[in-house]
């Protein structure tokens, strides 16, 4: 008859389900102030948006995507200065087109916005830069949302043709309760493992596009109406801790998650952090135990002074 067990060691990263509550912005809107009609348009969810492209035309001439510090306000013509004509002048000039002095329209910065009209199909290419002929994309890296417009459609000035992703503000973390072990956590979604700050809340925006684009949050947003959405994934420690091994039969006089167990014949007090197919996990108040052995079934009268 088996009286004792052997006392093993494991790597335990103290994983547990936490509700997790995201906030999300209205989708921003990408506007044109052309009228006409809508003559060809890519579009569809996910797709990339580039300054420099064209991913639609008006009445048969093509809208330019520019990505611009502020949408464009104003026509641009010969002589006008501003930041709005220095962002236009930097644009170009990364997209590899001909540009003037940093902070005024000059007959290169028309030259190299018309001649970017022409390489995308325009065959009227000439006179001022249009705000009409533009279409503003906010900097950094952009994909559609939502397509708002079809090919057909009748546009008046100021007309939301598509719509980016919903962005996020913030993440709550809650029910995250009592934790065996001190250290930095993380908070597990697919393949992918965020860092999360001590007071569960989580507002940095890297963090936060991988949680958008992560699996449990898009099949929970696609079933919420609210800018809250909300579901359920693992947190656990970033760098696991060791945490001793035993069966459950040794422990006795389990109150709150601290018990008592016989070690070698000597009783010592125990914390459970956790169990796993008959397998508990638990940490030993004072010195490691490691090596020695616990006593299966142990009196009830044991106790930890």
């Amino acid at each position: 008859m088996i009286t004792t067990v052997p006392i093993t060691e494991r790597e335990f990263d103290d994983a547990r389900d936490v509700d997790i509550g995201v906030t999300k912005q209205a989708a921003p809107s990408l506007t044109i102030d052309a009228s006409g009609k809508l003559t060809s348009f890519t579009c569809s969810p996910g797709q990339p948006l580039a300054s420099g492209e064209s991913v639609l035309t008006v009445d048969g001439e093509p809208v330019i995507s520019l990505s611009l510090p502020t949408p464009m306000w104003r026509d641009l013509s010969l002589g006008d200065s501003g930041t709005d004509a220095t962002a236009v002048n930097d644009e170009l000039r990364r997209l590899g087109y001909a540009s003037g002095p940093a902070n005024a329209v000059s007959p290169e910065t028309l030259a190299g916005f018309n001649q970017l009209r022409v390489d995308r199909g325009s065959s009227t290419a000439s006179g001022p830069i249009r705000a009409s002929g533009v279409l503003w994309l906010p900097p950094g890296t952009n994909t559609v949302g939502a397509c708002t417009k079809q090919v057909g459609d009748v546009l008046e000035p100021g007309a939301a043709v598509a719509d980016l992703p919903t962005g996020l503000t913030k993440a709550v973390l809650t029910s995250l309760g009592e934790t065996a072990f001190e250290g930095k956590r993380e908070l597990v979604l697919g393949p992918e493992a965020l860092p999360v700050p001590e007071d569960g809340v989580i507002t940095d925006p890297q963090t936060l596009q991988k949680i958008s684009l992560s699996t449990e949050y898009s099949e929970a947003a696609a079933e919420s109406d609210s800018s809250t959405v909300e579901f359920t994934a693992k947190w656990r420690l970033a760098t696991a801790a060791a945490a001793s091994v035993i069966p459950p039969s040794p422990i006795t006089n389990l109150h709150d998650g601290t018990g008592c167990v016989l070690v070698d014949g000597h009783p010592q007090g125990v914390t459970v952090v956790g169990s796993e197919l008959g397998q508990t996990f638990v940490t030993f108040e004072g010195e490691g135990s490691l090596g020695l052995t616990v006593t299966v079934a142990p009196p009830a009268t044991t106790k930890c002074e």
